[in-house]
């Protein structure tokens, strides 16, 4: 029994460094190839300005919620105001919904070999798509971890009840596309 234990333990921790690897290092080499100026730079300037004591909204115009702007804030804060920062936010998210992915597929009995593989080709199309953080990418993250994180498979049905998890990671979506609606209205 006591084998059995190092062997998955040993085994889980392999996975999760080759989710780690895969799912980070694909977003940060292809983050870089090309920009979109429009997209590519949407949050890395609200960010900056929110480092500098700037409020979005009050203090300038933001077109999308302020989720994204506050979180490559604290990239900006602990890493500095530079591309590296930028790219290692959208790498990290890259690496985190693929995490919840794999859980996914673990959680609804899918073995771990197909599992990996299904989370790696996940991962190529996650957040690679854009390279940079992305409103509408954080907003679908935020819905696939409050769909798949917080309740086990056997408690699944067609009608999932909303816990307080959930809600939370719901609201937190929301917020992200939508909160400058709200308030020009």
């Amino acid at each position: 029994n006591n084998l059995y234990q190092k062997y998955f333990l040993k085994s889980n921790i392999i996975t999760l460094i080759i989710i780690f690897f895969f799912s980070f290092f694909i977003n940060y080499y292809y983050s870089s190839f090309g920009v979109f100026p429009i997209d590519t730079f949407f949050h890395y300037d609200s960010a900056s300005r929110i480092l500098q004591g700037e409020f979005p909204i009050r203090d300038f115009w933001i077109v999308s919620g302020l989720v994204i702007d506050l979180i490559q804030s604290l990239f900006f804060k602990f890493i500095g105001v530079n591309w590296f920062a930028y790219i290692f936010h959208s790498s990290i998210s890259n690496f985190l919904i693929s995490l919840i992915i794999y859980h996914y597929f673990q959680s609804i009995k899918i073995n771990k070999i197909n599992s990996l593989l299904f989370t790696c080709c996940f991962s190529t199309l996650a957040y690679t798509v854009s390279g940079t953080p992305f409103v509408d990418h954080h907003a679908i993250f935020f819905l696939l971890a409050s769909i798949n994180l917080p309740t086990p498979v056997e408690e699944r049905s067609l009608a999932i009840p909303l816990i307080p998890k959930q809600s939370a990671l719901f609201g937190v979506m929301e917020i992200s596309i939508a909160f400058c609606e709200l308030l020009l209205k």
